[in-house]
């Protein structure tokens, strides 16, 4: 393993607080991206707790500081999305667009049987619960069994108001 870089050390940053990581290629294309929310106060784990032998996790002793992510201001993101089926096999494709000047946090995307309000199962997402920049934009797309009844999109957030459309 090789180090690219190192992050420098951020002094005055509140409790918690955000790191998006992207790999470009030589041409600026991204490859990759990770998003964390993390915090000045790290997670202390208790190795030495008895847990019962079935049970496989390290408890903690103090957990990371959090809480900001309470406060964080509504972000206002616009969502536009478009269905394909192809035979037995569907596809649905969402842009997400952050136009607030916030990070629209955990947005997670949903897709529903109309007649009965349940998760369309099994349903396989390029990504899901993403979280934007501002004045970022994402696409994502996802690939399920085809189905009579046309499903419902929702799309909700941490701080990002919940909406809901039916496939048109």
């Amino acid at each position: 393993m090789e180090r690219v870089f190192q992050l420098p050390r951020f002094d005055r940053i509140s409790a918690t607080y955000f790191l998006s990581l992207r790999l470009l290629d030589a041409s600026n294309a991204e490859i990759a991206r990770n998003f964390y929310w993390l915090s000045t106060k790290p997670d202390v784990l208790d190795y030495q707790a008895r847990v019962e032998p079935w049970e496989y996790y390290t408890p903690s002793e103090e957990c990371a500081d959090l809480t900001l992510l309470n406060s964080l201001p509504p972000a206002q993101v616009d969502v536009t999305h478009c269905f394909d089926a192809d035979g037995s096999e569907s596809r649905v494709t969402v842009e997400l667009n952050n136009r607030s000047d916030r990070i629209a946090f955990f947005i997670e995307l949903l897709l529903t049987d109309p007649a009965t309000g349940e998760p369309i199962v099994p349903i396989f997402w390029q990504d899901n619960y993403v979280s934007l920049l501002p004045r970022d934009d994402r696409t994502v797309s996802a690939s399920f069994s085809s189905l009579m009844n046309k499903p419902v999109l929702t799309v909700r957030g941490w701080n990002v108001e919940q909406t809901s459309s039916i496939s048109a």
